[in-house]
């Protein structure tokens, strides 16, 4: 998919949002990325840290899939 193509389906995807809510988290996700930003670990909350731990726990411990498995574990996510 060429750059183009890709900011063509970002802008259709978030054009169908409604929810105030997820536009707020998506809008907050862009400008970290645009703006090279850091995320504090202060900043997080105990639940977003308590994941975080979680996750790299699981990483350690071996308990990871890759990409193309989890595509398809999860195909309904990925469908149009």
């Amino acid at each position: 998919m060429t750059k183009t193509e890709i900011k063509q389906q970002l802008h259709n995807q978030i054009e169908t949002l409604e929810d105030s809510d997820k536009l707020n988290e998506l809008h907050e996700i862009i400008n970290f990325i645009v703006n090279d930003e850091v995320i504090e670990w202060e900043s997080l909350s105990e639940d977003e840290r308590k994941g975080i731990e979680e996750g790299l726990k699981d990483v350690e411990e071996g308990r990871t899939i890759d990409y193309d498995e989890f595509r398809k574990k999860h195909e309904k996510w990925f469908q149009k």
